[in-house]
């Protein structure tokens, strides 16, 4: 498992916050406010963990690795994505 980021050393400060404004369906809306509210916190933490979760898989295509996801069964499915 690679850890993220791979490209900062450790210990490396954190970058400074930049504000960005993003249109985004209301299907999307709906799912950031459902994920804000269950874990009590903000649409902006939750865009944020969003986009972090997206470069981790962004970055993992482009090395051409395999991206899984494991039910609480143990059941293993492939997410296809193409860049």
């Amino acid at each position: 498992m690679s850890s993220y980021p791979p490209d900062l050393p450790p210990g490396y400060p954190p970058e400074r916050e930049v504000k960005l404004t993003v249109n985004v369906s209301s299907r999307q809306y709906r799912e950031l406010q459902r994920r804000a509210e269950s874990e009590k916190i903000s649409i902006t933490e939750a865009v944020q963990g969003a986009l972090e979760i997206g470069l981790i898989v962004w970055r993992a295509v482009r090395r051409r690795e395999r991206v899984l996801i494991q039910s609480p069964e143990g059941d293993i499915r492939e997410i296809d994505i193409r860049l």
